[in-house]
């Protein structure tokens, strides 16, 4: 078997990592210390946000905005509202009348023939994800978490950038 395995042509080289592991790269900013450990339990600090600030009576109204929507009008409705508030609410009701118009148009589509089947099949897991996102976003609201719901945010973005650049 030596013989026959000498007569081979084989690759060269050694076994092992042609180069050593990356350093750390200029220009990168380290990476954030490791949270303060007290005992047995690790203390994870958060970054403040700006809902944080709000009263925790006003983020229980805006947390239970997502699942229940008029509370989300509301809150929208409140004269001494900031712009997080006003987010959160339009956010929350943006969502909840998303979901129903589309709701609404596939079971209208659901009636036509080779149309339906699809948006029939679509139909029963539209509540479920609505019932978890809502309750996701709702808790996150109530915890002090900004909340960015994925159409909703970027169109008020946009809406922000535009009313910022007509005053300027």
């Amino acid at each position: 078997m030596k013989s026959a395995a000498a007569g081979r042509p084989g690759i060269s080289g050694n076994v092992g990592a042609p180069n050593p592991p990356p350093g750390p790269q200029p220009g990168r900013a380290a990476p954030p210390p490791p949270p303060p450990q007290y005992g047995s339990a690790t203390v994870i600090v958060r970054p403040q946000t700006a809902l944080a600030t709000v009263s925790p009576e006003t983020r229980v109204l805006l947390g239970l905005g997502y699942p229940l929507w008029p509370l989300a009008a509301i809150s929208l409705i409140n004269p001494k509202r900031s712009e997080v508030v006003r987010r959160q609410s339009i956010q929350a009701l943006a969502l909840n009348g998303g979901t129903f118009a589309l709701w609404t148009v596939l079971g209208l589509l659901a009636h036509f023939w080779i149309i339906g089947w699809s948006a029939a099949v679509m139909l029963p897991f539209l509540i479920p994800v609505w019932l978890v996102a809502t309750v996701v976003y709702g808790y996150k609201t109530w915890q002090g978490e900004d909340v960015r719901v994925p159409i909703v945010s970027d169109w008020l973005d946009e809406r922000e950038a535009q009313n910022e650049h007509a005053t300027a």
